[in-house]
């Protein structure tokens, strides 16, 4: 591979890396302020007992939490990209494959509902991100 085309990897695999970190940061954040007031309102409303409200809101917010750590952690990948270094892809490749199919398996018992495909183009962000040499054709020489 020409030194061009490396760099021209790097460069893709960091935007990417970035873009796929945002997304996972906005998304936590809007998990947990828009989705949990609507969430803790239903419950309520529903009459379901405190103990049961406690658990799902803590349940929430621990997804929220972890969407918000896997953000930093693609942030901090892309950044490591960025420095020249050649970073682990290991824990995005779990991200994605989590992602992949919690969103899946969601979007099929919810008969498609359309909100749950952001999981699985996240997951096919975070995957191209830390794939992208292996996404591009070869040049024949």
């Amino acid at each position: 591979m020409a030194v061009g085309d490396l760099r021209e990897n790097r460069r893709m695999r960091k935007v990417l890396g970035f873009l796929s970190g945002l997304l996972l940061l906005v998304s936590g954040f809007f998990h947990s302020y828009s989705g949990l007031p609507p969430l803790s309102d239903a419950l309520a409303a529903d009459g379901v007992s405190a103990e049961i409200h406690l658990s799902v809101i803590i349940g929430w917010v621990f997804g929220s939490v972890a969407m918000l750590a896997f953000g930093v952690m693609m942030l901090v990948w892309a950044l490591r990209v960025h420095r020249g270094e050649s970073p682990s892809t290991a824990p995005a490749g779990a991200i994605s494959v989590a992602y992949l199919c919690f969103g899946a398996v969601v979007f099929h018992v919810t008969d498609h509902d359309p909100r749950y495909l952001l999981f699985i183009i996240t997951a096919l962000l975070v995957g191209a991100t830390v794939n992208w040499r292996r996404l591009m054709p070869t040049k024949a020489v």
